[in-house]
């Protein structure tokens, strides 16, 4: 992405953050920016498609990846659920990323395209979740669904209720106990298939 189109992205999430979704116009992102509306016009074509980018841009793409790759240095076990996991924790710690994500998320559930966008960011996060904990042999699709579900629901939920209650949600403790969840459910899962 050129810089000039990267900074007006940052400068529509500062606003996000700051003031909501109410005063993203291609206005306010230029004045933000400190360029011109022509160029928002430019790099994104309409309101519609600065949202669209800024979807796209909410991706955390590079926390995706170190957390895949930390997690595969490792055997599959309670150690790999714990790197996955400090993965999704450290998003979820993120409260700029988050509030705008929230932000967003009501107008997204009213747009068809942007839907699609976000629902499959959540299927590639349940597939790398899958992948991760390396599930045995002969576990059903269904349930290997299931729990990353539960697992992306609890990084939405924890974010959410992190920005609502910061005082008392201590989210490195929620972490712990998800990750001790998660491996007791795969050394069951693992003993029924008699991998253990």
């Amino acid at each position: 992405m050129p810089p000039q189109a990267a900074e007006l992205l940052k400068a529509a999430e500062r606003l996000l953050v700051e003031q909501g979704f109410q005063a993203l116009s291609l206005d306010a992102v230029a004045r933000e920016a400190d360029q011109y509306k022509a160029s928002v016009r430019y790099y994104f074509g309409s309101k519609a498609g600065l949202i669209a980018a800024l979807v796209d841009s909410m991706t955390p793409g590079s926390i995706l990846e170190s957390t895949v790759d930390a997690a595969r240095e490792v055997p599959p076990g309670d150690e790999r659920v714990r790197r996955q996991l400090a993965g999704w924790r450290s998003l979820t710690e993120d409260a700029d990323e988050m509030r705008a994500f929230f932000e967003v998320l009501p107008h997204v559930l009213r747009d068809a395209e942007l839907q699609a966008k976000v629902a499959e960011l959540y299927r590639l996060y349940r597939r790398t979740d899958v992948e991760l904990f390396a599930l045995p042999e002969g576990t059903a699709e269904q349930e290997a669904k299931a729990l990353a579900t539960i697992v992306s629901a609890a990084v939405d939920g924890v974010g959410e209720q992190a920005l609502l209650d910061p005082e008392d949600i201590d989210v490195g403790a929620v972490y712990d106990v998800l990750g001790r969840m998660v491996a007791l459910y795969l050394r069951e899962l693992r003993a029924g298939a008699g991998d253990d």
